[in-house]
This record gives C-alpha cells, structure tokens and sequence, in this order.
C-alpha cells in the first residue's frame, strides 16, 4: 500500500468517525434528550428547620420519577427546600414529572439546603 492510498484511508476514516460522534452527540439535532424550549418557570420553595435538626446531616432523597409537587413534599420532609425549573422535552416523559435533581440523590447536604429540581413542562 502506497502512502497516498493509506493517508486517504486514514482521512474517510476520521471524517466517519466524527460524523458519527457528532450524531451521537446531536450535533445535528437528532441525539439524545435534548430541551427543544427555553426555561419556562422558576419556582423556589424554602423551608424552616427545626433547632433540634439544624446539626444533623441530610441525605438528599431521590425524586425523579415524582411529580413537582410530590418531590417539593418529598424534599421538605427531608428538611430541604427546592428550586423547580421547568423544560420542554420531547422524550415522552408525563408533563410535570422530575427529570433531574441537583445534588443528586445519596448526596449529604446540611438542613435547609436547596435541591434544585428539573420538571418536564
């Protein structure tokens, strides 16, 4: 094999495979669970933890699969408050359903720190 044939071997090879991982990736907007709209909504609720657990550590229990509603009870039972954002997904999750959550769960917090929640809109 000729150094000509070999190098164009070499250059179709690198051109498939950054094709294909740019597909993979979504570059060309098909991969993956991307938002197709912006942040619509922003909601934070807080919570007030007691004297007497203020010097507890927390396990940031997990809420994905939750509606929005059920993850901020979840979360404030475990003395955390949330910060909700909602996205626009098109991967068949139900509207309203956690989708991520920030730390993620089995995380150690300290009472009354905020887990950030991402909700399908």
């Amino acid at each position: 094999m000729k150094w000509s044939q070999f190098l164009i071997i070499l250059a179709f090879a690198v051109a498939v495979l950054g094709l294909g991982l740019a597909t993979l990736l979504g570059v060309f907007g098909g991969g993956g669970h991307i938002a197709t709209a912006a942040p619509t909504t922003t909601s934070t609720t807080n919570v007030t933890v007691p004297a007497d657990q203020q010097n507890h550590d927390v396990v940031v229990p997990d809420v994905v699969g939750e509606t929005q509603s059920q993850a901020t009870a979840t979360l404030a039972a475990a003395g955390l408050g949330t910060s909700a954002r909602s996205v626009g997904l098109n991967d068949g999750t139900p509207v309203g359903t956690v989708v991520a959550e920030s730390p993620w769960q089995g995380s150690i917090v300290v009472p009354g720190s905020l887990v950030s929640i991402t909700v399908d809109a």
